[in-house]
C-alpha cells in the first residue's frame, strides 16, 4: 500500500491557492497566490512519484503521465513556470490594463462605426451597423517563461487536445487541479 497523503495534502494546498486567487481583492494577491500554486501543484507530482517509486508497477503507471507532462501545453507550462518562478529566471505573470474592444455581433466579422475624440480625450462612437462592445477589466495574465537553458515556454493554448482560450492564472490553475486530482484518483485505484 502506498501513502498518497503527502501528494493529496499538496493538492489541497493548491486548491487553497486557487480559492485565494478567486477571492482576491488585488492583482498582487492573485500574483502571490499563483506563485504559491505553482509550487504546490508541482509538488503533487513529486510527492506522488516518491510514494510509488519503489513499487513494482511504478513504470506502468508513471510513464504515460511523464509523457503528458512533457507534451501537453498546460502541464509543460505549469512545470516550467514553477521553475522560472522558483529560480527567479523570469516573471510568470503581468498585469494587463483595462480596455474596450469593438467587434461584430455576428459571425460575419464586419461592422462599421464612426469614432471621434475631442481635445479633452473624450471619445464618442456612432455605430453605422450593429457593433458589439466588450469591456475588459484590469487583470493578471500569464507570460512566457524561461528555463535555465533560456528556452522560452509560451502560455498554453491547449490542454489534452482541447483549446484553452485564456491566459488567466485562475483558469489555468483550475485545469491543473482537475488533471492532478484525476491522476491521484487513478493512482489510488492502480496501487490498491
Amino acid at each position: 500500500m502506498v501513502d498518497l497523503n503527502p501528494a493529496k495534502r499538496e493538492l489541497e494546498w493548491a486548491k487553497n491557492c486557487l480559492k485565494r486567487m478567486q477571492d482576491s481583492n488585488t492583482l498582487e494577491e492573485i500574483e502571490e497566490a499563483w506563485s504559491n500554486y505553482l509550487s504546490c501543484i508541482e509538488k503533487v507530482f513529486t510527492r506522488l512519484d516518491l510514494a510509488i517509486y519503489s513499487h513494482k508497477k511504478y513504470n506502468g503507471f508513471i510513464s504515460p503521465y511523464n509523457c503528458q507532462r512533457k507534451k501537453d501545453d498546460l502541464l509543460s507550462y505549469l512545470k516550467h513556470a514553477r521553475n522560472s518562478d522558483h529560480h527567479g529566471l523570469s516573471a510568470t505573470t503581468q498585469k494587463s490594463s483595462s480596455g474596450v474592444g469593438f467587434g461584430s455581433v455576428d459571425e460575419s466579422g464586419s461592422f462599421s462605426m464612426v469614432l471621434s475624440s475631442d481635445m479633452n480625450g473624450n471619445f464618442s462612437m456612432i455605430p453605422i451597423s450593429p457593433v458589439k462592445v466588450t469591456f475588459y477589466p484590469e487583470r493578471v495574465e500569464v507570460l512566457p517563461c524561461k528555463d535555465r537553458n533560456q528556452n522560452i515556454h509560451h502560455p498554453p493554448v491547449s490542454h489534452l487536445h482541447n483549446p484553452i482560450g485564456s491566459r488567466s492564472p485562475i483558469i489555468l490553475a483550475g485545469m491543473g487541479i482537475s488533471y492532478y486530482e484525476e491522476m491521484l484518483n487513478s493512482a489510488e485505484k492502480f496501487f490498491s
